[in-house]
């Protein structure tokens, strides 16, 4: 299918992805062949010229996603900017995912993977009233998700080998860094305690003001061990999703 020749005004949307059509005051579109939701960020109305092409804008993008051939799929997505978006999903994934906010931009007609947004709700911040470990043990189970529940065009990318080496070489590369957020290693002192040394009651002090009860009590050694375990067990997590036994032909770099 060849786009319409119609060339709106506008052509770069930020798109929300939504779980029901009614979750935002914003013009939303649904997508033909994946039925998903977007909303489209501080637009009220959309011309039918403009709608019409956005429709069918959606419409050839998931076409070539449906082929799982890179080249065709990278006419229409920016694949480095995905791979590293679902990574960040992965890292962040919120305890609630359908509570979380997922974006994506389509600018000069291609989807790419939208900023880092409402990080309010990662990391179990979003559950109120529940002690430390209680916060640290609900995120664990309810983020314990395998990479097919990916949410939006993330579930179909998922499915693709190639996306998938994409997602593990990222992840790969990310390690050194990822690892010094809780444990010391080649990059120096890790950075909770480097933050601590900086600002010793930054943790609790945030995590009280999360809490929203002045009666929430963390001591400060119990704080940054949680933090720290469901660090450490947050990427421990992700690296066995990712291990080659869970998708036969992709082999994990040592490198």
């Amino acid at each position: 299918t060849e786009r319409v020749a119609i060339q709106p005004a506008r052509e770069d949307f930020l798109l929300e992805f939504l779980t029901e059509e009614s979750n935002s005051s914003d013009y939303s579109i649904v997508t033909p062949n994946y039925g998903y939701c977007f909303g489209l960020n501080s637009i009220d109305y959309l011309p039918p010229d403009q709608e019409e092409w956005l429709a069918a804008f959606f419409e050839d993008a998931e076409n070539a996603l449906q082929t799982s051939d890179q080249d065709r799929i990278s006419e229409f997505f920016d694949i480095e900017s995905l791979s590293a978006g679902y990574v960040l999903e992965l890292i962040s994934r919120n305890t609630v995912p359908e509570h979380g906010s997922l974006r994506f931009v389509l600018e000069r007609g291609k989807i790419y993977a939208g900023a880092a947004w409402d990080f309010g709700r990662s990391c179990g911040n979003a559950a109120h009233g529940l002690t430390i470990s209680e916060r640290t043990d609900e995120l664990i189970s309810s983020s314990a998700q395998g990479l097919d529940e990916a949410q939006s065009w993330y579930h179909e990318f998922v499915q693709i080998e190639w996306f998938r080496k994409a997602i593990i070489k990222k992840y790969s590369e990310l390690q050194p860094i990822l690892e010094n957020l809780y444990q010391d290693n080649e990059l120096g002192k890790n950075q909770i305690d480097s933050i601590l040394d900086e600002m010793p009651n930054a943790l609790e002090h945030y995590l009280r003001t999360q809490s929203g009860s002045p009666s929430f009590e963390a001591s400060h050694g119990s704080s940054v061990s949680s933090l720290r375990k469901w660090l450490k067990d947050r990427n421990e997590w992700i690296i066995s999703q990712l291990e080659a036994e869970n998708y036969p032909g992709i082999e994990v770099s040592s490198d």
